[in-house]
């Protein structure tokens, strides 16, 4: 397979790793950032980079290279853009974009639009639905059926100051960062058919810092949720089940209580591919790649566009 990345940050480097993990030699990388590019080079030994944006690279190439693969992993704030011009291009039908794509339901529809135009095969890469953790809970349901769940999004607020993202992704951290956590839960208990979504203490930056509310999902589970940016925590799911709860904190661990004390406690840590590379990377490529079992939990362009509303609608988001 010959694969495009762009963009030459912290998930190229991730994506390079698990793709040479997967025995594909024929990668390509385009970036803007010299720096980032020479590390790439220095680090791995890379012979095809291009320093000088997508853009330069498109006149270039555009008609002259296919490629089997183009994975999108530049900054959040840019992701539309590049996706547009992506689809637009000659340069491969199928492409995976780093969440969230893109930041409201216009542009959602617009890719959408364009991609079927195209004919490309076009996906967003929520990884999370890959861990080795979260398929061994979905191997669990199939028996045990979910009779309620509760999860939280807090974010580490001064994490995301320290990194200085611009204002417009601090605005929409809920979709930029927050939908790991949603889109997930999503993808386990079906979108919801009842959402009654509540927010609290505004924030010029945030929008707001408390996020809490319930509903009841398509397949008739109960779930409710609540997040304070304000105050401490971490990414959490439970799922209740009548004979135990599911306990996914952090996400990438499966924690089963089995009785009401937490004495009676079995722990399920990554398997080899979620230590090896990035958890989930390696068996979404895969899925990606060669449409096995796994293909129908990559997320779609036609997914995206209508769990934005329901983004939108948990974070008080006008757009």
């Amino acid at each position: 397979m010959k694969v495009l990345i762009i963009g030459a940050g912290y998930m190229c480097e991730e994506y390079y790793k698990t793709l040479k993990g997967l025995n594909i030699n024929d990668i390509y990388i385009v970036g803007r950032n010299e720096k980032n590019i020479l590390k790439m080079k220095n680090n791995f030994n890379i012979q095809n980079t291009f320093i000088g944006g997508f853009e330069n690279f498109l006149i270039n190439y555009n008609d002259k290279i296919f490629f089997d693969l183009i994975i999108n992993t530049v900054n959040v704030e840019n992701l539309f853009y590049i996706n547009k011009l992506i689809l637009n291009s000659n340069l491969g039908n199928l492409i995976l974009s780093e969440k969230p794509a893109c930041l409201n339901i216009k542009e959602a529809k617009m890719l959408n639009k364009i991609a079927k135009n195209k004919k490309k095969n076009f996906f967003i890469a929520y990884n999370r639905r890959f861990y080795s953790s979260v398929l061994k809970v979905r191997e669990i349901i199939e028996t045990n059926k979910i009779e309620s769940l509760f999860f939280s999004f807090n974010e580490i607020l001064e994490r995301i100051d320290e990194i200085n993202y611009p204002k417009l992704i601090k605005q929409n951290l809920i979709i930029s960062n927050s939908s790991h956590v949603i889109d997930l839960v999503l993808n386990i208990i079906g979108n919801p058919k009842i959402l009654n979504a509540f927010f609290t203490k505004k924030s010029e930056n945030y929008n707001y810092y408390i996020y809490y509310g319930l509903g009841v999902s398509e397949k008739n589970i109960p779930f409710i949720y609540h997040s304070n940016w304000l105050s401490k925590g971490r990414w959490l799911i439970e799922i209740y089940c009548k004979e135990f709860k599911l306990i996914l904190c952090p996400l990438e661990k499966l924690t089963i209580q089995k009785d009401n004390f937490g004495r009676e406690l079995e722990i399920i840590n990554e398997d080899e591919d979620d230590i090896k590379f990035k958890p989930g990377l390696k068996k979404m490529l895969e899925a990606l790649m060669n449409k096995n079992k796994l293909y129908d939990l990559l997320c779609t362009i036609d997914e995206l566009e209508k769990k934005l509303l329901i983004y939108q609608k948990i974070g008080g988001i006008k757009n």
